[in-house]
């Protein structure tokens, strides 16, 4: 990577702490930039203050999910990049979140291989 490059940012998105660090942890490790958000509700004020180059976003969150998060960052950027890291197993919700704009959905527990490979993508 170019030196001179500036980093890629990613919104972590989770109401889960440790997920969240597990999470940094990972992107950290790709290089990137990472900032979190605890709540659907922060992730919409951080990413139109910071405008990252990709989401990780969880879909079970209280008052706003994951699914709302989607649909208010593709409204607001249409070319927003966001993955979608869950533990939700009914495939018409993750199908539905895909057809909505996500680029991808890693489903809990995941590898660290599959995380990255996930990303990778979705950043090209």
């Amino acid at each position: 990577m170019d030196e001179a490059a500036p980093r890629k940012r990613v919104l972590i998105v989770d109401d889960a702490s440790t997920t969240r660090t597990l999470l940094r942890k990972l992107l950290e490790q790709q290089g990137l930039e990472c900032t979190e958000a605890a709540s659907g509700e922060e992730a919409v004020k951080l990413y139109h203050a910071q405008r990252p180059d990709l989401v990780t976003l969880d879909i079970h969150m209280d008052k706003l999910s994951g699914m709302g998060v989607v649909q208010v960052l593709l409204k607001l950027d249409p070319k927003a990049k966001i993955v979608i890291v869950t533990s939700e197993t009914e495939k018409r919700i993750t199908d539905e979140l895909l057809r909505m704009g996500a680029k991808d959905v890693v489903q809990k527990p995941f590898s660290a291989d599959h995380f990255h490979e996930a990303i990778a993508h979705a950043l090209q």
